[in-house]
């Protein structure tokens, strides 16, 4: 209902159960007096289905024994926020171990390098877990066949180089703590405000859920002048950009850099618009198309320089081809990942 109300929805029935429709391609569905569940793209008919499955199917019956271990720590254990993946058979130990030799960590320690690709070769998956309470506390868990103990001294740089090459490093790992229990290896640590977001960015929650959650969705749209929404609008777009900033330590490529443009303007398409200011909004969409516009940019930059690297190899064996810096226009001020954020126009609002 809060949903419905803030974001002018009206609420409907499905499968006897509560559902909002919202503008932006999602469907909000009450599953339970204290969970919520979001289905996009917003089918009626996709949701009908979905709710009939998870209402009739064992997870037992649809999961890998390593998704099952993942899905008890949020069954049993209470863990809100958990992300799996399961890579058992992915590697070999020979591509790995091929891989690993060029991270920084092993790249003078070919012996060690295979070492460690034996090692992956065995790897069971990934886990993320979040727990949230005073402050955000995260734990990342590797899980092996074999105990990763003769390599503990090392498995932490290679697992961030290994998050960094994928473009999704969270500054915050860097001082989150290792360990080995047993087969897996372990990271634990706080997560700040902005990388609760970066992390949550990646599920594509839609962001009109995350408000109400964190919000006094009755607060906030009342008033007659509006000057709460408006606030909340603008202080998203700064905590947005003061993000993606912030990514820049961490991106190595000009694909990544694109990934993250993407999922930020999007982000900002998301956010609550019931009351804000006109003026606002089209600052607002401007920013996000400013983001579109340099994530075009920058994977063409990348086609173009894979085509290049491949035309230089081809010719003469050569190595791949580099490229300078790129401005991606004015958003505020700060830095950019390789060139310096120029200044951005906009009007200015009384939001006291």
């Amino acid at each position: 209902a809060s949903v419905a109300k803030r974001f002018g929805g009206s609420i409907e029935r499905i499968q006897d159960r509560d559902a909002t429709r919202l503008p932006t391609n999602n469907y909000v569905v009450q599953i339970s007096p204290n969970l919520l569940g979001s289905y996009t793209p917003s089918s009626r008919q996709g949701v009908t289905r979905w709710l009939l499955s998870t209402d009739t199917t064992s997870v037992t019956q649809t999961m890998s024994p390593y998704l099952l271990t993942a899905h008890g720590f949020a069954t049993k254990v209470g863990t809100p926020i958990v992300m799996a993946i399961d890579v058992s058979g992915v590697f070999s130990a020979d591509d790995a171990a091929a891989r690993l030799e060029t991270f920084e960590p092993l790249k003078d320690n070919k012996e060690l390098a295979a070492s460690i690709g034996k090692l992956a070769g065995g790897l069971q998956g990934a886990t993320l877990g979040i727990t949230v309470g005073d402050a955000a506390i995260g734990a990342i868990r590797v899980d092996f066949s074999e105990s990763p103990q003769p390599f503990a001294s090392v498995l932490k740089p290679v697992l961030l180089e290994a998050i960094k090459r994928h473009g999704a490093m969270i500054d915050d790992f860097e001082d989150w703590q290792p360990s080995v229990e047993g087969n897996t290896f372990m990271l634990r640590g706080q997560l700040s405000s902005s990388g609760t977001r970066l992390v949550l960015s990646v599920l594509e929650l839609p962001a009109a859920l995350a408000h109400v959650l964190e919000e006094n969705s009755a607060s906030a749209s009342s008033g007659s002048d509006g000057a709460k929404p408006s606030q909340l609008y603008y202080q998203s777009i700064t905590n947005l950009l003061k993000d993606i900033r912030g990514k820049k330590s961490s991106v190595q490529t000009t694909g990544q850099a694109a990934l993250w443009y993407g999922k930020y303007a999007t982000k900002i398409d998301n956010l609550p618009i019931l009351g804000v200011d006109p003026t606002l909004l089209n600052y607002g969409s401007d920013i996000a198309g400013g983001l579109r516009d340099a994530q075009s940019a920058l994977r063409g930059v990348g086609m173009r320089t894979s085509v290049r690297t491949m035309s230089a190899n081809s010719a003469n064996g050569g190595p791949a081809v580099g490229f300078g810096g790129y401005n991606t226009g004015g958003y505020g001020g700060g830095d950019s990942f390789n060139g310096g954020w120029g200044g951005y126009s906009y009007g200015y609002f009384d939001l006291r």
